[in-house]
């Protein structure tokens, strides 16, 4: 008897050891209730983070006949990476700036000045609550200052959460639609 196994190479995930751990399983379900008792409330909840991508990303997937490459031929293009900070908010985008480059602590800081003014003309409640992870400048302390004298409220993702800040579908999305539009030229 001859046993076939039908495995297929695949992308391998690493996933960190420190991810899987009990105390941040714990922590993942306070977070959750803790949101849950909170979403109810009359604050208002934004969801804040950046991302950096490259405005001539392509495609990295592809159809191809059986048995064939997927080949996408096109010049080799190559521009610098652009940062992006967003907030989103229930109902909608909230405010975002396009930085040419990483951000920084002082970058941030005028994000959040311009953020509140964002909140105020949206008739947001002033002691709104930000979410945002653990990333170093979101910590920093003038910046946990400003967040307090523009009357936000904020709150960390536990570590290896990505998927509780709603905010990445949406930079999942910008991302897409970059990838659709430089394949196209």
């Amino acid at each position: 008897m001859t046993l076939f196994f039908r495995y297929t190479l695949k992308r391998l995930h690493v996933v960190p050891v420190a991810a899987i751990q009990k105390n941040l399983w714990e922590l993942k379900k306070q977070y959750c209730l803790w949101y849950l008792g909170v979403q109810n409330g009359d604050r208002s909840i934004i969801f804040l983070d950046e991302v950096g991508f490259c405005v001539t990303m392509r495609t990295s997937r592809g159809r191809a006949k059986s048995g064939k490459k997927a080949i996408l031929t096109g010049p080799a293009i190559k521009s610098r990476n652009i940062t992006v900070i967003a907030a989103v908010c229930k109902k909608q985008l909230l405010y975002y700036e396009i930085l040419p480059g990483p951000g920084n602590t002082e970058r941030f800081l005028h994000f959040i000045v311009n953020l509140a003014n964002e909140r105020d003309n949206a008739e947001l409640p002033g002691d709104s609550i930000i979410i945002m992870d653990n990333v170093a400048i979101h910590k920093h302390r003038d910046v946990i200052e400003m967040m307090e004298i523009r009357g936000f409220t904020h709150k960390f993702l536990p570590a290896y959460s990505k998927f509780l800040n709603p905010i990445e579908c949406l930079f999942s999305q910008w991302k897409s639609d970059v990838k659709k539009i430089s394949s196209d030229m």
